[in-house]
């Protein structure tokens, strides 16, 4: 335990002396909030129509979606694309060296990275409000949901940036496996227009039912205790993640001499 936050505050201090980066996080996702705040169109039985038709607000059904989008972009790419770095400049080196286990140096990444994860996620609930979003429910628990998908995806995150090569590959598997996902887990469109094979696996795959609930607590002002079968097979998921990236974080060849855990996160986050 005392690794692990040894490994979460340096790796939140890192973080935040990343200032473009956690930048970037906070804007990325308020520039879709205010192109689709731009749209009146609702989302009817027959598919996207104009305003005033007595569908659902588009912009209430997309809200989620852009949470899940701003999560899982993250998550995925700037987790790999900075472990990925970290092996690039030898970091994870000199952090082989020391007594830490790799369980709990990805313990202590993912709980810096949460917390980046939740603040993101406020800041995405209070700006789409402030445009016009429609939450019926408590705007918290679009948060809560949020961290609970963002502990699934950056042990995936961790796992692409130790099998990628460098930085720019780190990225590319990383597009290469989220895009998709986001796009068929209904953060655009209602998932049900999918056939039928398609809509059953994305339903097993932790995004789907993470945006079910986030719009159930939208539309429906559904609470936790509502959606918690959502959360539950999504939540799933979280110790397989982390399994996996345990394992892809795994040294490989020869062990060097170990020396003091501290020495080497200093040089980690200068």
């Amino acid at each position: 335990m005392r690794s692990t936050l040894t490994m979460f505050r340096a790796s939140l201090l890192s973080i935040v002396r990343d200032r473009q980066t956690l930048v970037g996080a906070m804007i990325f996702p308020t520039i879709f909030l205010l192109a689709f705040a731009a749209f009146d169109i609702q989302l009817t039985d027959q598919g996207l129509g104009s305003g005033g038709g007595g569908g659902i607000d588009y912009f209430d059904f997309v809200l989620p979606g852009i949470l899940a989008m701003a999560s899982v972009q993250f998550s995925v790419f700037w987790t790999s694309g900075s472990y990925a770095r970290m092996g690039e400049t030898k970091v994870l080196r000199r952090l082989e060296a020391t007594p830490i286990p790799q369980s709990a140096f990805l313990a202590g990444q993912v709980m810096a990275r949460l917390v980046v994860v939740a603040v993101q996620a406020a800041i995405v609930v209070s700006v789409g409000m402030l445009l016009g979003a429609s939450i019926v429910g408590n705007p918290a628990w679009l948060v809560v949901l949020t961290v609970v998908a963002a502990a699934v995806f950056m042990s995936v995150g961790f796992a692409i940036g130790a099998v990628a090569s460098n930085v720019d590959s780190a990225n590319m598997i990383a597009g290469m496996t989220v895009m998709p996902l986001i796009v068929l887990s209904g953060a655009w469109f209602p998932i049900e227009g999918l056939p039928g094979w398609l809509e059953a696996v994305m339903q097993r795959l932790p995004l789907a039912p993470l945006m079910e609930a986030m719009r159930d607590v939208v539309i429906a002002g559904g609470s936790i205790v509502d959606v918690t079968s959502q959360i539950l097979e999504v939540a799933v998921w979280i110790p397989v993640t982390f399994g996996l990236a345990v394992i892809a974080l795994r040294p490989r060849g020869r062990r060097v001499r170990r020396r003091p855990a501290r020495a080497a996160l200093a040089t980690a986050t200068d």
